[in-house]
């Protein structure tokens, strides 16, 4: 396996219906846009990545714990507003934004 030539900065997770959770975390609530400032300033591509599912969940098994319920109770699909980047951290033009199905962003 080759090692990766550059670093980059994955902001996994840090979207308004998560963030909403930890949002009295004032450390967190500071920490997460300094560190994209700072990758930013030392030209060290940020990446975004959400959860998020198309209408109709065709990407939840029926045996993924985490997500079967949501096709019977809606929400988290890719236009609610709890699946957009917080604002505090908004991608720049540019930024990749990779949605998940999962709750690693390594499955698959």
């Amino acid at each position: 396996m080759s090692k990766p030539s550059r670093p980059a900065l994955l902001v996994q997770d840090w979207q308004n219906g998560i963030v909403s959770r930890v949002g009295e975390n004032r450390e967190l609530m500071h920490a997460v846009p300094k560190a994209i400032q700072a990758a930013r300033q030392f030209n060290i591509p940020v990446i975004f990545v959400r959860v998020a599912f198309n209408p109709g969940y065709h990407e939840i098994s029926a045996s993924n714990k985490g997500f079967a319920a949501l096709p019977q109770v809606g929400g988290m699909t890719m236009t609610d507003a709890e699946t957009q980047i917080h604002e505090s951290a908004q991608p720049q033009a540019g930024e990749p934004i990779v949605t998940k199905h999962r709750v690693s962003s390594f499955a698959g």
